[in-house]
C-alpha cells in the first residue's frame, strides 16, 4: 500500500461510515495496481470507525474529535499529501480493477485536464449511469471490466465534476488550494472547486472508461436536502449569480462565473499546515490516540505551571512542546544548560525529547534525574500522564494521591 514513490495520494472522509468504509479500503487494496498512499480523514466517528482504523497498516489517519465538516475536514488529508495526484474518494465507493492506472493514463494523454471523474450508479450529470446491469461486488467488477472494453479511451469534457470520487492533478492544488469551508458540512463544495479549477484555467473531464460503484448519501444524520438549499444560496452570494434562480432547471451560470478573471482572493483557499492539527494525527509510534490525549493534558499542565514561567525563554519552550518540535526544544535546551539553577528543567526537556523521539527507556531515566535535583510538580504530571500511557495504572493512582497532597 505505502511506497516512498507513491504517485497517487487516496483522501477518504469517513463519519460513522464503518461499514461502507472497510468495503471501500477492501476494494482499494484489491484492485489498484500502482504505488499510492492512503490517507484517511475521521470526523468524529462512534461507530467504531476509529477501531477498525487503527487496526490498519499502512495508512495515514486524522482522528478529529468533532465533525469538522467535509470541506475543512478534506483539507487536512491534502496537508499531508505527498503524490503527484490527489484522489478524493467519498467513504461508500467501491473502486474497480486498473481504476487508478486508467486515470493516470487519461491525465497523461490530456495535460489540459487538471481535474478527472469516472462513471457511476449514484451521481448527477454526465457521469450518471442508468439501470445498472449488476446486483453483488463481484457482478460489478465483471460490469465494469466489460464498460472499459465498450468505452475504452472515450473522454467527455464537462464544466461540473460529482466529488464522490475525483482525480485531482498537484498542479491544481498548487494553485487553487483546498475545499472552501464556506459550504460547511456538505454541498456544493465540488460546485465551488470546479469553477475555481476552471477560472484557473484547467479543464474538467469524465473519463468514460472508469466505472465506479458509489452507494450513496450513506452519511447518517445529515439532513442533505436543507444542506443543499443553504449552500446553494452561499454559492450564489460567492459567485454573484443573483439572477440565477435554484429551484429552476436551469442550471447556474457556470459560463459567466468562469469566464472572469483569475483572483487568488477568491480562488484560492490556503491548506491547514500540519502543526496546527498535529495532536489529531494518529502515530502508531505512540500508540496514537491515547498517546494524544495523555499528551494534551501534560500540555494544559505545563501552560499553567508558575515555575516554568520563571525560567528563561519559557514562552518558547512551552510552545515547541506543544507543537511536538524536538529540534526546536533541543536548541532551547542547550541554551538552559549554561545555567546550573536550572538543571533539573534540562533533565524534564531532556525526557520530553525522548518521549517525543519515542525512546521511553530514556525518557524515563531523564525524569528520574529530574526528580533527583528537585521534586518539581510537573516532572510529576508528565510521570503519572506517562505511566498512564505505560498501562501502569498502580503508579499513576500513587502519583495522583501524591499531587493531592499538595505539599509543593
Amino acid at each position: 500500500m505505502m511506497n516512498n514513490k507513491n504517485i497517487v495520494s487516496i483522501v477518504i472522509l469517513n463519519r460513522n461510515g464503518v461499514k461502507y468504509l472497510r468495503n471501500c479500503i477492501d476494494s482499494i487494496t484489491q484492485y489498484t495496481n500502482i504505488p499510492y498512499e492512503l490517507i484517511v480523514v475521521d470526523n468524529g466517528s462512534t461507530d467504531g470507525s476509529l477501531e477498525y482504523l487503527k487496526r490498519l497498516d499502512g495508512i495515514k489517519l486524522i482522528a478529529n474529535s468533532i465533525n469538522e465538516g467535509a470541506p475543512y475536514a478534506r483539507n487536512k488529508g491534502v496537508s499531508l499529501a505527498s503524490g503527484r495526484y490527489l484522489v478524493f474518494l467519498d467513504n461508500d465507493v467501491i473502486v474497480t480493477e486498473d481504476w487508478l492506472s486508467r486515470f493516470i493514463k487519461y491525465a497523461s494523454r490530456d495535460s489540459s485536464v487538471g481535474i478527472w471523474g469516472p462513471m457511476s450508479n449514484y451521481v448527477s450529470g454526465v457521469q450518471f449511469v442508468p439501470n445498472v446491469a449488476y446486483r453483488n461486488y463481484d457482478e460489478l467488477q465483471l460490469f465494469s471490466k466489460k464498460w472499459a472494453r465498450l468505452n475504452a479511451d472515450k473522454m467527455i469534457y464537462c464544466n461540473r465534476l460529482i466529488l464522490f470520487c475525483m482525480f485531482v492533478k498537484r498542479e491544481v492544488v498548487e494553485k487553487i488550494g483546498g475545499f472552501d469551508p464556506l459550504f460547511g458540512n456538505w454541498g456544493w463544495d465540488d460546485d465551488d472547486y470546479c469553477v475555481r479549477a476552471q477560472i484557473a484555467g484547467f479543464k474538467l473531464g469524465v473519463a468514460c472508461e472508469i466505472f465506479i460503484h458509489h452507494e450513496g448519501s450513506k452519511t447518517p444524520n445529515v439532513d442533505r436536502s436543507k444542506l443543499l438549499i443553504k449552500n446553494g444560496k452561499l454559492f450564489i452570494r460567492k459567485w454573484d449569480v443573483k439572477e440565477w434562480n435554484m429551484n429552476s432547471a436551469i442550471k447556474y451560470p457556470v459560463e459567466k462565473i468562469i469566464s472572469r478573471h483569475f483572483d487568488p482572493s477568491e480562488c484560492v483557499i490556503d491548506i491547514p499546515k500540519r502543526e496546527e492539527f498535529e495532536n489529531s494525527i494518529y502515530s502508531k509510534k505512540h500508540d496514537g490516540f491515547k498517546f494524544t490525549s495523555y499528551w494534551n493534558a501534560f500540555c494544559s499542565e505545563i501552560v499553567n505551571d508558575r515555575s516554568i514561567k520563571m525560567i528563561p525563554y519559557n514562552e518558547e519552550i512551552v510552545r515547541a512542546i506543544i507543537k511536538r518540535d524536538v529540534k526546536s526544544l533541543a536548541n532551547l535546551v542547550l541554551v538552559l544548560n549554561t545555567n546550573t539553577d536550572y538543571k533539573q528543567y534540562v533533565f524534564l526537556f531532556n525526557a520530553v525529547i525522548c518521549l517525543l523521539s519515542n525512546d521511553l527507556n530514556q525518557a524515563i531515566l531523564w525524569l528520574e534525574k529530574s526528580l533527583q535535583c528537585k521534586e518539581t510538580k510537573i516532572a510529576l504530571y508528565l510521570i503519572f500522564y506517562l505511566s498512564l500511557f505505560l498501562g501502569d495504572h498502580n503508579s499513576a493512582s500513587r502519583i495522583k494521591n501524591y499531587l493531592a497532597l499538595k505539599i509543593f
